[in-house]
């Protein structure tokens, strides 16, 4: 299985500081980053094909907009994938 950073490959804080949205896939597993008020970064996570607002929210869940908080927001994307993957059976690399 390829690394956590590597497979979502979070961008650094100040891409967030700067108001700047983030979104990625990995093997049909969806998420988005918005930074949010109160220095947070909110993650959404969905499945399929589509983009966010075409799709259902499976989590919504918001982190501090820090080191730690990216490092725990990268983990918690690593756990959805895998209760993801373990679902649907995606092909491992």
């Amino acid at each position: 299985m390829a690394e956590k950073n590597e497979m979502f490959n979070i961008p650094r804080l100040a891409y967030f500081q700067y108001g700047n949205i983030f979104s990625g896939s990995w093997k049909g597993f969806d998420y988005k980053i918005i930074p949010v008020a109160d220095g947070q970064l909110e993650v959404k996570t969905w499945t399929g094909p589509f983009c966010d607002q075409k799709s259902e929210i499976q989590l919504v869940q918001q982190f501090p907009a820090s080191e730690e908080g990216r490092v725990a927001l990268v983990e918690h994307l690593y756990t959805q994938y895998q209760a993801f993957y373990s679902a649907n059976s995606v092909e491992e690399e």
